[in-house]
C-alpha cells in the first residue's frame, strides 16, 4: 500500500508540474476525427480558449486550415514515433491564425494508440523572420538594382559592401573604400565639402532615425549633379541598429526638369492671373487642382487659394462638379470638350483641354472657363426680340417684312404672300432675293438692298411684282457699337394707292385746269371794272365830290385786292403740280434772295434783319424762297410801332433741319395759331393790315410738300417765331 501512495503521489506532482509548463500539453486520438483526451491551460491560452473544457469540445481537425498538413503530420507521426519541432499553421477559436511548434509522441497505453504533444506559440518569431526576409529580398533587388546607388554601412559609418552601380557611377574599387569611413569616400564628389553633413547623417541613422538628404556635388570630370536618397538603420530583434542603408539616385536631369516645370508654370501662372473674363485651372491623374487664376474669381466668392491642393469634388458644389466632370474626364483621356455650367447665379462655358508631354502621353489637364452670362442674356433678349418681331413681321399689314444678309439671302421673311409667282413667306427665308424675283424687280431693288446693307442707307423705290405694285424700304440693321449685321426691308402693297393717286392726279390737275381758267375768266371782267373805275375818276373828276372819289377809290381796291387774291389762290393750286424737282438748296442764299426782293420794304420800315449760319436742304428752291419771303414779310408788316426786329436761324434734328423766323411785333393769341395757316384766314383788321389771308396757308402746303411740318409759337404783345423743318441731303453727315 505503501508503494500506491507514493505512485499517486508522484502523479500528483506531475500533473501539478505539467498544468503550470509554459507551453502547450495535449493527449489526442489519432485519425481524421481525433478528439482531445487531456491538456493543460497553456494550451487552452494558446489557442483563446477560455478554459480547456472549452478546447476539449473541439474536433483537432477544426484547428488545421490545411486539411492536408494535419494528415501529413499524423501519418508521419504513426510511422516515426517521434516528430520534434515541426512548424505548423493553425486557426485559434477566435479565428486567428497562428504558427506553432510542436513535439508528438504516439503512445500506447491499455492497448490504446495516443498522440501526445508539446506546443510552442511561435506566431510572433514567424512574423519577424518573414519581415526579416522580405526585407533581406528588398535589399538584394535595391542592391542589384542598376539604376540606385546602395551602400551598406556599419553603425560608426564604415564602409561594409557598395553595389556595382555606385562603384562604376564614383569611379572606384571596392577594395579602395572598404573598411573607410563612408563621408571620405568619392561617393560624395570631387573637392565638395560635404562630409560633415553625411556623418551627421549616418549619426543620426546609428540611432535609429530615418534619414532622407539631398546633395549637389561634382564628378572627376568637373561636371554637376545632384543626388537624393535616404539613410535607413537596420535593427535587430531587440531595436539595437546592426547596420545602415544607404541609396540614392541621380536626380539632376530632374531637377533640371522640375526647375524648367517651375519657370514654366510661373509664366503660365502669370498669363492666367490676367486670362480676361474667366478662370484658367491645371489639374492632375486624381482630380486635384494644381493651379487655379484669372480675373473670373472676382464674380464668384471663391478664390484661387480655395481650389489649389484640394480635389475636383470637394471644391464645387454637387450639381456643379457633375456638370464639370465630363469636361475633366474628357482632358484626361486626351479630349477636348466644352460644357456649360450655371454657378452663383452666371453663366460660364468651360473647356477641358489635355496637358501633354513631349511624347504625346497626358500628363495633367487642364479648364478655361469663361463667363458667357452678359452673351447669353443678349441671346436671350436676341431670341425674344426676334420672337416679337417675328410676331410683328406676321402681322404687318398689307405688306411683308424681311431681314437679309450681306448675300442678300433672307434670314426672317413674314407677313402678307406677295404674289402668286412667289412662295409662301416661310419657303423664302434661306434663300437669295434674286432668285426669287423677276428680272426688273431684282434690277429695282438690288440696288436698294445693298445700299441699306453695304453703306447704311435708308431708302425706298417703288417696283412692280406678281400684278401688284409695291412700296419697298432698305434699312441697316445694327449692333449696339454701330456696325451693320443685317439689312431690314419692308414691301408695302400700294396697288390701290396709286390708284387713288392716279385718280388725285387726274382730278388736281382737272382742278388746276379749272383755278386757271377760272382765274384768266375773273382777271378780265376785274381789269375792267378797274379801267373803268378810273377812266370814270380821270374824266368826271372836276363833277365827283369828296365822297364819289373815295367810292371810286374804294371799288378800285377791292378789285385789286381781289386780283391779288386770285393770283394766290392759283399758286396755292399749282404747289403740287408746278413745283420743281428736289435738290439740294443753300437757304444762306435762299434767304439772301428773299432780302433782296424785299429791298423797298425793309427800307421803308428800317426793319433789321439778322440771319444765323444756315444750312443746306433738300427741296425746291424757288417754292422755299416764297416761303422765307411771305415769313419775313409777315414779320415786317406785323412789326407794330416800333421798327422791325427779325432773326432768322436753323437746328440740325436727326435728318431734319428746323428752320425758325422770329419777331419781336405784335405776336399771336395762342389759340388762333392753328387758323393762322387757314386759307383767307386773315387775325387781324384788314383796315390795319394789307393781306389776301392766303400766304401762311401757302407756306403750310409748300412745307408738307417737303415732307416738314409749320408752326408758329407766340404770345400776344411779344412777339412770333414761325418755325418749319426741311429734309437735310442724304450726303450731310452733320
Amino acid at each position: 500500500m505503501a508503494d500506491r501512495k507514493e505512485r499517486e503521489r508522484e502523479l500528483q506532482r506531475y500533473e501539478r508540474l505539467v498544468e503550470n509548463l509554459p507551453v502547450g500539453v495535449y493527449r489526442n486520438t489519432p485519425g481524421p476525427d481525433g478528439e482531445f483526451v487531456e491538456m493543460n491551460d497553456a494550451l487552452a491560452r494558446i489557442f483563446d480558449a477560455d478554459s480547456p473544457a472549452e478546447l476539449m469540445e473541439v474536433p483537432v481537425s477544426d484547428l488545421y486550415p490545411d486539411p492536408e498538413a494535419r494528415a501529413a503530420f499524423s501519418e508521419r507521426l504513426r510511422r516515426e514515433g517521434i516528430v520534434r519541432n515541426e512548424e505548423l499553421r493553425q486557426r485559434t477559436l477566435d479565428d486567428r491564425e497562428i504558427w506553432i511548434s510542436v513535439t508528438g509522441i504516439k503512445t500506447e497505453e491499455d492497448g490504446e494508440v495516443y498522440f501526445d504533444g508539446i506546443v510552442q506559440d511561435i506566431t510572433e518569431r514567424t512574423e519577424r523572420e518573414r519581415e526579416l526576409r522580405e526585407t533581406e529580398r528588398r535589399f538584394e533587388a535595391v542592391f542589384e538594382d542598376p539604376n540606385i546607388l546602395v551602400g551598406l554601412l556599419e553603425p560608426d559609418g564604415t564602409v561594409l559592401d557598395i553595389n556595382e552601380t555606385a562603384m562604376e557611377y564614383i569611379e572606384a574599387d571596392l577594395a579602395d573604400v572598404q573598411g573607410d569611413p563612408f563621408w571620405e569616400t568619392p561617393w560624395w564628389g570631387m573637392g565638395d565639402d560635404v562630409g560633415e553633413e553625411v556623418r551627421e547623417w549616418t549619426e543620426r541613422a546609428a540611432a535609429g532615425e530615418y534619414v532622407e538628404f539631398q546633395a549637389d556635388l561634382t564628378r572627376p570630370d568637373g561636371e554637376r549633379y545632384a543626388l537624393e536618397g535616404y539613410f535607413r538603420p537596420v535593427t535587430d530583434d531587440d531595436g539595437e541598429v546592426v547596420s545602415i542603408i544607404v541609396s540614392d539616385r541621380d536626380v539632376t536631369e530632374r531637377r533640371e526638369y522640375e526647375r524648367q516645370l517651375a519657370e514654366s508654370e510661373q509664366r503660365y501662372r502669370a498669363l492666367a492671373e490676367y486670362f480676361p473674363n474667366g478662370i484658367v485651372t491645371l489639374f492632375d491623374h486624381d482630380l486635384q487642382y494644381t493651379l487655379a487664376a484669372g480675373q473670373g474669381f472676382d464674380r464668384i466668392p471663391v478664390e484661387p487659394a480655395d481650389l489649389e491642393g484640394k480635389q475636383f469634388y470637394d471644391a464645387w458644389p454637387e450639381d456643379t462638379a457633375d456638370a464639370l466632370e465630363p469636361a475633366f474626364e474628357a482632358a484626361l483621356d486626351g479630349r477636348e470638350r466644352a460644357v456649360e455650367v450655371e454657378y452663383e447665379g452666371r453663366d460660364w462655358v468651360v473647356h477641358g483641354v489635355p496637358i501633354t508631354d513631349e511624347r504625346g502621353d497626358v500628363f495633367a489637364g487642364m479648364t478655361m472657363a469663361q463667363d458667357i452670362t452678359e452673351r447669353k442674356e443678349r441671346e436671350r433678349a436676341l431670341e425674344e426680340s426676334e420672337r416679337r418681331y417675328r410676331t410683328l413681321a406676321e402681322h404687318f399689314p398689307n405688306g411683308a417684312v424681311g431681314v437679309y444678309d450681306r448675300d442678300l439671302r433672307y434670314t426672317l421673311a413674314a407677313g402678307a404672300k406677295l404674289g402668286t409667282d412667289l412662295p409662301d413667306s416661310d419657303r423664302m427665308e434661306g434663300e437669295r432675293m434674286p432668285d426669287l424675283f423677276p428680272e426688273q424687280t431684282v434690277a429695282d431693288l438690288e440696288p436698294l438692298f445693298r445700299a441699306a446693307i453695304e453703306d447704311g442707307k435708308t431708302a425706298s423705290t417703288t417696283t412692280e411684282f406678281g400684278g401688284r405694285h409695291w412700296r419697298v424700304w432698305a434699312a441697316p440693321l445694327r449692333r449696339a457699337d454701330g456696325e451693320i449685321f443685317a439689312g431690314l426691308s419692308f414691301a408695302q402693297d400700294v396697288t390701290e394707292r396709286r390708284e387713288y393717286e392716279r385718280m388725285l392726279e387726274e382730278s388736281n390737275e382737272r382742278l388746276e385746269q379749272f383755278a386757271y381758267a377760272a382765274s384768266h375768266d375773273l382777271q378780265e371782267p376785274l381789269r375792267m371794272v378797274s379801267s373803268y373805275l378810273q377812266l370814270i375818276e380821270r374824266r368826271y373828276e372836276d363833277e365827283l365830290d369828296e365822297d364819289g372819289r373815295e367810292f371810286i377809290e374804294y371799288a378800285v381796291d377791292g378789285a385789286d385786292r381781289m386780283r391779288d387774291m386770285i393770283d394766290g389762290l392759283l399758286q396755292y393750286s399749282r404747289v403740287e403740280t408746278r413745283g420743281n424737282p428736289f435738290e439740294t438748296v443753300d437757304l444762306d442764299a435762299v434767304v439772301a434772295e428773299a432780302r433782296e426782293d424785299l429791298g423797298m420794304k425793309i427800307e421803308e420800315s428800317d426793319a433789321e434783319i439778322t440771319v444765323a449760319d444756315l444750312p443746306r436742304v433738300e427741296g425746291d428752291d424757288g417754292q422755299l424762297r416764297q416761303v422765307v419771303q411771305n415769313l419775313l414779310d409777315n414779320a415786317i408788316e406785323y412789326s407794330g410801332n416800333e421798327p422791325p426786329r427779325v432773326h432768322v436761324s436753323a437746328e440740325r434734328t436727326g435728318d431734319w433741319w428746323e428752320v425758325s423766323v422770329s419777331d419781336e411785333g405784335i405776336g399771336i393769341d395762342p389759340e388762333d395759331a392753328d387758323r393762322a395757316f387757314e386759307v383767307f384766314q386773315s387775325l387781324h383788321d384788314r383796315a390795319d393790315y394789307d393781306g389776301t389771308g392766303i400766304g401762311l396757308a401757302l407756306c403750310e402746303r409748300i412745307v408738307e410738300r417737303h415732307g416738314g411740318e409749320i408752326w408758329v409759337d407766340s404770345e400776344p404783345d411779344e412777339g412770333a417765331t414761325f418755325s418749319f423743318t426741311l429734309p437735310a441731303p442724304e450726303d450731310d453727315n452733320e
